[in-house]
């Protein structure tokens, strides 16, 4: 499945860092990146990658959130809101408790 948005994105976001760079910090392969870039690989679907990839491009705040919603299938959860989920597990059962008993709606 192709994310060219998010491709372009990294690309936009990439800037002058070379993908050799990119590649070595990420501990993946320059090919990788280049396939991701062009839209013929899935975006990083690993928290890890993905926090990778915006350390070693220092990306703001705001940069690192529209990467990771990028990254994620349209009607999936964000893999860095999945990783604060799972960093706190009581957020589970608030959120299950702000969904009350309407599971079936």
């Amino acid at each position: 499945m192709k994310n060219n948005a998010f491709g372009r994105y990294l690309n936009k976001c990439r800037g002058k860092t070379s993908l050799q760079k990119l590649a070595d910090f990420c501990d993946c392969s320059k090919p990788y990146l280049w396939d991701i870039e062009q839209g013929n690989t899935k975006p990083p679907q690993n928290y890890q990658r993905l926090n990778d990839i915006a350390e070693c491009l220092n990306l703001s705040d705001e940069q690192r959130r529209k990467l990771f919603d990028l990254a994620c299938d349209k009607d999936d959860i964000p893999l860095d809101v999945k990783e604060i989920i799972r960093q706190n597990p009581k957020w589970i059962n608030k959120i299950r408790n702000e969904k009350g008993d309407n599971y079936d709606k």
